[in-house]
């Protein structure tokens, strides 16, 4: 292909791949046109124009855009779960600001990577997840339980049935990121969906997280 051609393919914004890692080039920039577009944008054939390589070329690493989605989606699994883990280290050992942590360093984490939020959260890639994939969000979904079961025990919301706290936890944890990771809510709400209002969301979405550990124990002793 000659620089004229290599050029005209390119449109503006998009990078070029110099002869590096391919794989690791369709990944970020897939995560660029997610990030910008919707993932409704994304291409193979697009993401091979937007680097000025062959339609062909991105096939001997992703079959299809569905395996792509995939390998966005598991890296930015093990990414999540780094930055929450990483949070309930340094928060102390009290469980319940644990899971305030971890609240916080999820929702900082789908702000700040949008592509890589939507792409685990993908219908097409939850439906075709790999074995993988579904063991780690497993692990993080243990990792979270466990957590909460360690609240209770010290006297959070002991008179919530721990599946169903389960459910609350993760249904407000995961819609919330939801809405600040994608790119038409982040427009329409404004403001509040900006990296520096991360921690007014969990004091809103988790208000009893600010609450007393012993709230629970309190208040089924009034009853």
């Amino acid at each position: 292909m000659s620089t004229l051609d290599r050029e005209s393919c390119c449109p503006s914004g998009a990078r070029r791949y110099h002869h590096g890692n391919l794989r690791d080039a369709l990944l970020e920039r897939a995560a660029e046109v997610i990030g910008a577009e919707g993932i409704e944008a994304l291409s193979l054939r697009a993401l091979a124009r937007d680097l000025g390589v062959s339609h062909a070329a991105p096939g001997r690493h992703f079959q299809t855009r569905t395996d792509l989605l995939a390998a966005l989606a598991e890296d930015g699994v093990d990414r999540l779960i780094a930055a929450t883990e990483s949070a309930m280290a340094a928060s102390g050992g009290d469980p319940v600001e644990q899971l305030r942590s971890l609240a916080s360093a999820y929702l900082q984490w789908a702000n700040e990577h949008p592509a890589h939020y939507n792409a685990v959260r993908n219908p097409e890639v939850v439906r075709c997840a790999s074995p993988g994939l579904k063991a780690k969000m497993m692990r993080f979904a243990e990792k979270q339980r466990a957590t909460l079961r360690q609240a209770q025990a010290a006297g959070w919301m002991v008179e919530v049935d721990l599946d169903l706290l389960m459910f609350q936890f993760v249904a407000t944890l995961v819609g919330s990121a939801t809405v600040i990771s994608d790119p038409l809510y982040r427009e329409v709400l404004g403001p509040i969906c900006a990296p520096d209002r991360v921690g007014d969301i969990v004091e809103r979405a988790f208000p009893r997280m600010t609450a007393s550990p012993r709230f629970g124990e309190q208040a089924r002793t009034r009853g």
